[in-house]
């Protein structure tokens, strides 16, 4: 009876919340001029795209038992990093590889110091992302530079379409991603120990 109650209220904050989405979209139209136009619906949808993403990253760390505080900083240390080596002609290929490098060192930092040290994951994760918000502003002296190729610039865009679809490449992404997590934590083997172990 418990789990059947658990699960109706679940269900009704779910419904709560989809209510409030054409009701917050009716009065923004309402009160903000060009809120209802669909560059407007675009430009939330890629914004929407970028945190949906790191969001899918931060789920995976929750489920596991922590969290990770250090995310918005490596995030800004990779698009730092990668527009700064662009602008220096490294090719795009090498310029990943490097940045994924460098976050999963962050991320193996961050587990090892945590699990070794049996401190908060909250407490680890903010020293390490300031550390390495440090390192970029060392690095660049305090001023960034560089630029993004083309296709990158295209593919964030509100104002690019995928084919026909009226919307940014980046938001297509989103929803292959979040498939494709779904996927994972619902009907894979290591779905199931994500979640055993967290």
């Amino acid at each position: 009876m418990l789990h059947v109650w658990s699960k109706l209220n679940r269900n009704a904050s779910l419904a709560v919340a989809a209510m409030f989405v054409p009701t917050l979209y009716v009065v923004g139209t309402i009160a903000i001029a060009g809120f209802g136009g669909w560059a407007s619906v675009n430009a939330i949808l890629t914004l929407g795209a970028l945190l949906g993403i790191a969001s899918g990253g931060q789920t995976l760390v929750i489920l596991l038992g922590g969290i990770d505080l250090s995310i918005p900083y490596v995030i800004d240390m990779a698009d730092v990093v990668a527009a700064e080596l662009h602008a220096r002609g490294w090719p795009f290929v090498a310029i990943v590889c490097l940045v994924l490098g460098i976050a999963l060192l962050v991320g193996f930092v961050n587990g090892f110091l945590a699990s070794r040290l049996k401190v908060s994951p909250l407490i680890i994760t903010f020293g390490i992302g300031l550390c390495v918000q440090g390192g970029v502003e060392v690095w660049t002296h305090g001023a960034p530079t560089g630029s993004a190729p083309a296709w990158l610039r295209t593919f964030v865009s509100p104002s690019a379409h995928t084919g026909f679809l009226p919307v940014a490449p980046i938001v297509l992404f989103w929803v292959g991603f979040a498939v494709a997590l779904l996927v994972l934590l619902s009907w894979t083997t290591l779905g199931r120990q994500i979640f055993a172990v967290g």
